[in-house]
């Protein structure tokens, strides 16, 4: 009986302990909860006074991803921004992923994590679709879209402005799209005009808002293959479909793995070999061109060789041109 009874009260006991280890547990959530809310309201406002001057003199950097989220579903998008946070944990505190489905949504993350790291940004890479069916270089975040059309219109660029603080000359984007920095004429098709792609202006117009910044735009597309961020070659190739294989495309297949790269300082807009991310989300280029890889070269001349027309279809045109049409 009296065994019973010492282990009715140990079973007491633990059943008690128990009871108030979960509720300590929910507590610390609770207070850690509470924690972040409070800070995170605090740094959604911007830093401002003395918290921005002490980032500002702060030599310390960070790099932020911006992984552009539209709402449906993207295996490859999903795929680069899993990679990212992959790399990011991987990367001490040195890369940072922002999921937005719009500018206010991305600049109001970036000011969380700034506030909290004390950090400028170092790097900054967009990544996002292109369209060149529309026939000029955009980057896109959500459903909002940043070309020459907008880039130097202040209440398009309204929150892209509102990290500006956090950059200087010494900071590097990278635009991320296909096509972003083309500066060449897409051709006519049907009944749509050419078009000049203007990369340079959209390139131009990131430079000024980030306070001067180096700004990496792609002529070609950009891909997104194994390795992605491993100083790799993996941005650079061309997408398998049938649809690209298109004479409409020419002026893309021949810029394959060829980047154009401007200089916040200078003011120069140069060609550079092809660019590349490191596991810390730095973006760098590389020594030799994608074309220069043994067998890249012939690959892309016999693509050249297979271009067909009716390959495209030309229901993109008219989806992005509908207004743009020849009379």
């Amino acid at each position: 009986m009296k065994k019973l009874i010492t282990n009715w009260r140990s079973d007491r006991y633990c059943f008690w302990r128990q009871i108030q280890f979960k509720a300590m547990t929910v507590h610390l959530k609770l207070m850690l909860a509470i924690m972040l809310i409070g800070s995170g309201f605090k740094a959604l406002a911007g830093p401002v006074g003395p918290a921005a001057e002490v980032i500002k003199q702060n030599n310390r950097r960070i790099n932020i991803l911006v992984s552009s989220n539209t709402g449906k579903f993207d295996v490859i998008t999903l795929s680069v921004r899993m990679r990212a946070r992959l790399s990011a944990f991987f990367s001490g505190g040195k890369l940072y992923v922002v999921s937005a489905s719009s500018s206010e949504e991305m600049a109001k993350k970036i000011k969380v994590i700034i506030s909290r790291k004390k950090a400028r940004i170092g790097n900054l890479w967009f990544d996002s679709h292109g369209h060149f069916a529309k026939r000029y270089s955009l980057i896109e975040i959500g459903k909002e879209e940043f070309s020459f059309k907008n880039i130097t219109d202040s209440g398009s660029t309204r929150w892209l402005r509102s990290i500006a603080d956090f950059t200087d000359s010494q900071t590097k984007v990278g635009l991320g799209s296909c096509y972003s920095g083309a500066t060449y004429t897409a051709p006519a098709m049907d009944r749509f005009d050419s078009s000049r792609m203007n990369g340079d202006s959209l390139m131009m117009g990131m430079s000024k808002i980030f306070n001067d910044a180096s700004v990496y735009g792609s002529e070609s597309w950009v891909m997104s293959g194994p390795g992605v961020f491993a100083s790799s070659y993996a941005l650079s190739g061309y997408p398998p479909r049938k649809k690209f294989q298109d004479p409409f495309f020419k002026p893309v297949w021949e810029r394959l793995g060829i980047w154009n790269y401007f200089d916040g300082q200078t003011k120069q807009l140069v060609s550079v070999n092809t660019a590349c991310l490191d596991h810390k989300g730095s973006i760098s280029v590389k020594e030799n061109t994608y074309l220069d890889l043994k067998g890249k070269k012939r690959k892309q001349e016999k693509k050249m060789k297979s271009l067909k027309n009716g390959n495209y279809n030309l229901s993109f045109m008219y989806q992005f041109n509908s207004h743009k049409q020849k009379k």
